[in-house]
């Protein structure tokens, strides 16, 4: 592939295609730039690190050249993002737009993956249990059932509402699907999205489903996307978080018993409901004119055997967590907490009353889970049409919950083992009210982004608005492996062309206390309340812990609700639905967490104020973090300068543009931690800011400061 940078310009300038067809569109100095580097990485097999402020345009100028590349070269372009916003910006808005402008027929599909799916299969077989449900799920099941045959996406946003019990029941996963076996494989609505996806030029798709794709190839030798050599991530600062995630393992209590219970549970204790009971009634439905003796055996297994290894499981199980809930965390039930592994941890007086229990629930899981392999090794063996065609996927389904409860045990006994291989980390978490996990981590995944990610791609574009910690991209080019690769890499970064000076002022106190002393907080509230009332709402106000925020809304809520105010509180509505609630409020503020600092846009007036609470930097203690941190120290390199503070900043950045979303928006950031003017690394955070107003100011001074920058211009 060769793209010709000159004559993209030329389509691009100002008599061009794409300004006549866009009434005089014309792209500025830095999307032309950015344009010619997405083009160089193309060309020259690069992988292209570029950081492009708010405003810049970046979408535009890489799809422009993906557009062309996949329409003269035939090449497939794979574009992956963090957020649904953004996703949908691009297929909705972007692509049809330059689509029509370049006059160009293309086919771009936003890949989905399994799980937003519904799976025929599944719907009947729930269908037929759906009066042991409740009337809410009876009444959705019932609805559903006069639609399924005519969706047109058969996806969870197509169907609109549904109660998530009902979601679990009916939605397609990769371990219980029988691909080509299911009857309803060629009308399946997953596999008719998948056949669209391999005759697309242009994929958009998340984060997630990148890396499903890339582990599939390297582990599995299936691959979850259609062949493509040319990959673009926007929001490129997420993926060590995603792929963290991805390539993790969790074994909690809820998802055991969620696995156990779809398998078989009782209703009222008198009535089951669940796979086990549906595969008897088949059974006898394959047999209505009597069982026969070989049969009989198996039926007993179904009736007697199998539930008493159920029973057996759901007590070792419950023994277990309760166990761990006892002598680990005995005085912390209500707290969410995480306990990490480590190699002394197994001689500890806790852990050795909770072992034998750990011992005996991988014994009852795979007790249960060979019996019920057993089961389906036995239909198989008998060879009955009938029997096989009725039971087919019904038993598909169990063994691959049977799976779920070998692999979990498996995964339960490398718990247990004292020593834990160099670049993982364990912990066990306590999620109240009752929930408990094991959870198992990669440390570094630096070696599969080389090998997996950017050695398998002819050309890479990594681009985001926060790529860089001190204007250098050396910290994310350490974390995901830049430097272990000999690809040419292109590094550029782009500024925001907004004129910050004017419209956004930065204030930051100048004499709060230090956030880990006593009188922190309440002056920190106080000062808060009166920025919140000097711009009548119009905030965010972003913390770094759940508890901090709960403490800050509490002492504000009565204040504010007296005075109009509408009060939004992370955890009592989806994000969607608490953005769409903001943006419609009178004197709306909103008291978010982590995954509000990025991937939100309320462009103009609405936004006025985004409070930070503490400078963003991973919480010392977490697993991770600490885990890392040691790695990084025994390899002679500060963990606090290389991996703590870039992180941080690189948050930090992401608030602050939560502010300026358009070149006419106006606003204030306010800072309430005084470590930024009082630790000799606050320097490093300011000069990541852009260049707008900056005030260090004693807090009485804040309100009239806030006022005064809004009565300018």
């Amino acid at each position: 592939m060769k793209l010709s940078a000159d004559k993209l310009l030329g389509i691009l300038e100002p008599q061009g295609a794409l300004a006549q067809n866009l009434n005089g569109f014309e792209l500025r100095k830095e999307q032309q730039s950015m344009l010619k580097d997405v083009i160089d990485a193309f060309n020259g097999g690069k992988v292209a690190l570029i950081e492009a402020g708010t405003g810049c345009g970046k979408s535009i100028a890489y799809l422009i050249p993906s557009l062309i590349a996949a329409k003269e070269f035939n090449e497939r372009i794979v574009i992956s993002t963090n957020t649904i916003n953004l996703q949908e910006q691009l297929f909705f808005k972007d692509l049809p737009l330059l689509l029509k402008a370049l006059n160009l027929e293309l086919n771009v599909v936003l890949v989905k993956g399994m799980g937003n799916y519904v799976c025929k299969r599944k719907f009947e077989e729930s269908f037929e249990e759906r009066l042991l449900y409740t009337s809410e799920e009876k009444e959705e099941m019932e609805t559903l059932s006069g639609q399924i045959d005519r969706l047109q996406e058969g996806t969870r946003s197509e169907i609109g509402v549904l109660n998530h019990s009902v979601w679990e029941k009916i939605s397609a996963e990769h371990d219980t699907c029988s691909y080509k076996g299911c009857p309803h494989f060629d009308d399946c609505y997953f596999f008719k999205a998948r056949k669209t996806a391999e005759e697309a030029q242009i994929l958009i798709v998340n984060h997630h489903l990148l890396f499903a794709d890339l582990s599939s190839r390297a582990f599995e030798d299936k691959a979850v996307l259609p062949n493509y050599q040319y990959l673009i991530i926007d929001e490129a600062h997420n993926i060590e978080e995603v792929a963290t995630d991805f390539f993790s393992t969790s074994i909690s209590r809820l998802g055991l018993l969620k696995t156990v219970g779809r398998l078989s549970a009782e209703k009222n204790s008198k009535v089951s409901h669940g796979k086990l009971p549906q595969l008897k009634e088949k059974i006898e439905k394959a047999f209505h004119r009597g069982i026969p003796e070989e049969m009989i055996s198996l039926i007993s297994r179904l009736q007697i055997d199998i539930p008493a290894l159920k029973r057996d499981t759901l007590t070792a199980l419950i023994d277990c967590f309760e166990s761990m809930e006892t002598h680990l965390f005995p005085q912390n039930i209500d707290e969410e907490l995480k306990l990490r592994i480590k190699e002394t941890f197994h001689d500890s007086k806790g852990w050795k009353a909770c072992e034998p229990k750990v011992k005996g629930l991988v014994e009852s899981l795979k007790k249960f889970s060979i019996s019920l392999k057993g089961v389906d090794q036995d239909l198989e063996n008998y060879e009955h049409d009938k029997l096989d065609e009725l039971t087919k996927g019904i038993r598909f389904e169990i063994s691959a919950l049977a799976s779920r409860l070998d692999i979990a045990a498996t995964n339960l006994e490398a718990f247990q083992q004292p020593v834990i291989p160099p670049n993982k980390v364990r912990w066990i978490e306590h999620s109240p009210p009752r929930n408990m996990s094991f959870e198992d981590a990669n440390l570094d995944l630096s070696t599969l982004f080389r090998d997996h990610l950017f050695n398998k791609m002819r050309a890479v574009i990594l681009c985001s608005a926060t790529l860089t910690s001190g204007r250098s991209f050396h910290f994310i080019k350490n974390r995901l492996g830049l430097n272990l690769t000999d690809k040419e890499k292109i590094e550029k970064i782009y500024n925001s062309p907004f004129n910050y000076e004017r419209q956004a002022l930065f204030i930051c106190p100048n004499d709060l206390p230090a956030p880990d002393t006593e009188g922190y907080e309440a002056k920190m509230i106080e000062t808060l309340k009166e920025a919140l009332i000097s711009t009548k709402g119009g905030a965010f106000c972003l913390f770094t812990s759940y508890s901090q925020l709960k403490n800050v809304y509490k002492a504000l809520e009565g204040t504010l609700l007296k005075q109009g105010f509408s009060l939004f509180k992370q955890g009592t509505l989806s994000r969607k639905q608490l953005i769409e609630a903001f943006k419609a409020a009178k004197k709306p503020v909103l008291f978010g967490t982590d995954s509000f600092w990025e991937g939100v846009d309320v462009a103009g007036n609405q936004l006025r104020l985004v409070a930070i609470g503490k400078l963003p930097f991973k919480v010392p203690s977490e697993p991770i973090t600490q885990a890392r941190s040691e790695k990084l120290q025994s390899q002679g390199i500060d963990p606090f300068r290389e991996y703590s503070l870039p992180h941080a900043i690189v948050k930090f950045k992401q608030g602050f543009g939560r502010l300026i979303r358009t070149a006419s928006d106006r606003g204030v950031v306010l800072c309430l931690d005084p470590r930024l003017l009082t630790k000799n690394y606050g320097s490093s955070f300011l000069k990541s800011l852009p260049n707008c107003g900056k005030a260090f100011i004693p807090t009485r001074e804040v309100k009239s400061a806030i006022e005064s920058f809004f009565k300018q211009y």
